[in-house]
């Protein structure tokens, strides 16, 4: 059964943009809404997108780059509240995680397809 799940996962982590398409499927066939169907699918994706991109710095660079994934995080997060303070001069927490989540799918997914377009030039020119 372990071995299974971690297939399942290891699957998932390579090709996050599945999952999208798999629980984007799935919560539109239960629930009949469009919208919501997509921003569960996306808040799922980009939970995997994290582990995926910095699966795919490990493979690529051989060492982790946790620190860049949370140094990406964390800017986000100040960038977002500078943003919505200037705006609006009142910050939620929800607000503010909601939106930094929404970017940090947009970062995440052109991280993950740069790095798999460097690793595929990678790879070619090390042949």
């Amino acid at each position: 059964m372990a071995t299974f799940t971690g297939g399942v996962l290891g699957i998932f982590a390579a090709a996050p943009f599945l999952m999208y398409f798999l629980v984007y499927v799935s919560f539109k066939r239960q629930t009949r809404k469009l919208r919501k169907s997509a921003v569960i699918a996306r808040d799922v994706t980009t939970f995997t997108l994290f582990f995926s991109v910095h699966r795919l710095t490990e493979v690529i660079f051989n060492e982790p780059f946790y620190w860049a994934l949370a140094l990406i995080f964390l800017s986000g997060c100040i960038g977002v509240s500078v943003v919505l303070w200037k705006l609006e001069k009142e910050i939620t927490f929800g607000k503010l995680m909601k939106i930094n989540w929404r970017l940090q799918f947009l970062l995440m997914s052109a991280a993950y397809a740069g790095l798999i377009v460097f690793g595929i030039y990678d790879r070619i020119l090390s042949a």
